[in-house]
């Protein structure tokens, strides 16, 4: 198997074990484990950067353009933007949702 096609194999093992995962419980059930499960999966993205991230160097050494894996990276970068901008929102909704659990704004301090 090319270094292309082990990082692949990787992203879609990584990709399957999340989406396991969300296929036991419904989304928007809890936010709270929403979120807890998006700040997971951004976790399992990590690891699977800095594994790739070692694949290329070995590939590197062995004479493979660095080229050979952009695609598998691509992939990597959208799936982080993605979670990330998943976890953005439903964290201001968490928060808005306390502001009105609160009665209002958050309290500020007065000088």
């Amino acid at each position: 198997m090319n270094l292309s096609g082990l990082i692949a194999q990787c992203a879609v093992a990584a990709a399957l074990a999340v989406y396991r995962r969300g296929e036991r419980r419904a989304p928007g059930a809890d936010p709270r484990r929403d979120l807890a499960a998006l700040d997971r999966a951004l976790a399992e993205v990590q690891a699977e950067e800095a594994t790739a991230v070692q694949a290329q160097i070995v590939g590197i050494v062995r004479g493979v353009s660095a080229d050979a894996t952009a695609a598998a990276f691509a992939g990597i970068v959208a799936r982080r933007q993605d979670l990330e901008e998943r976890r953005a929102a439903l964290a201001a909704t968490l928060s808005r949702a306390g502001d009105r659990k609160a009665g209002g704004a958050s309290p500020r301090r007065r000088l």
